[in-house]
């Protein structure tokens, strides 16, 4: 787990950080499109890939982490529930609109 806080580039000249938000219940689907990533990327690039939640359990996490990644990868895990505590976000009126839905607008 990374502190959300002092989030910082995975590698030193790296200009592919990609931002993908989740819940338990999208971590499969999230786990393809990385898979899916990797199948198509280029070894001469470097991939730092933060995934943003507040509720994916450490299971799930380390299901995604214990992938094959190759060496110009990275995947991380950040809990953003602190940060997102004290605000007031509204996903009451469609069953569909999680929490984590509104972490792709930070």
């Amino acid at each position: 787990m990374v502190d959300q806080h002092t989030i910082k580039p995975a590698f030193k000249n790296s200009k592919n950080c990609i931002i993908l938000s989740t819940d338990n219940g999208f971590v499969p689907a999230t786990a393809v499109a990385i898979q899916s990533l990797v199948e198509t990327s280029s070894k001469e690039n470097y991939y730092d890939i933060i995934i943003l939640h507040s509720r994916v359990t450490p299971f799930m996490q380390e299901t995604v982490l214990s992938m094959d990644f190759p060496e110009n990868f990275s995947v991380r895990f950040v809990n953003v529930s602190e940060i997102v505590s004290g605000m007031s976000l509204y996903t009451a009126n469609r069953k569909s609109i999680t929490m984590e839905t509104y972490y792709r607008l930070f």
